[in-house]
């Protein structure tokens, strides 16, 4: 009889044990999926790192620029489209000659009015007026009558 009552006591003793165990095994688990979280996240990052470091470094700064300029994604891909039909050696050219967003505008087919957009929101008031000024028709008549 002493050794049944012995061992009710050590089940109850093995239970009360399991019961207070039982948060702290919770809390373990949510440890290990949390770290392992972690660990996914930081490989896909470094992964876009390197992934970024093999895009053509030309390709890279056209990224860059048109994040500097808060381009849109429809914008970007605009503007790359207009880029890809003129520049020649970079597709980042586009951001430092109004002639070339001018060229590919026109191969593009955009109308003047969102040319013009691209102009004042890559080169700002002053450029945008030369550059129109440059291929306004006034212009063509001044020249072709000297």
């Amino acid at each position: 009889m002493l050794e049944s009552q012995y061992m009710i006591e050590n089940v109850l003793r093995h239970d009360w044990f399991m019961q207070a165990a039982m948060p702290l095994y919770w809390f373990g688990g949510a440890l290990v999926a949390i770290l392992i979280l972690w660990l996914m996240l930081y490989l896909v990052d470094q992964l876009k790192l390197v992934r970024e470091h093999r895009v053509e470094p030309s390709q890279n700064l056209f990224t860059q620029l048109c994040e500097a300029h808060t381009l849109t994604k429809t914008e970007a891909v605009e503007l790359r489209s207009v880029a890809d039909l003129v520049s020649h050696a970079t597709p980042a050219g586009i951001f430092v000659r109004p002639d070339l967003l001018a060229e590919g505008c026109q191969k593009l087919g955009l109308d003047e009015v969102r040319q013009r957009e691209w102009q004042y929101r890559l080169f700002g008031e002053a450029i945008a007026a030369e550059v129109e000024l440059l291929h306004s028709p006034i212009r063509e008549k001044i020249t072709s009558s000297s």
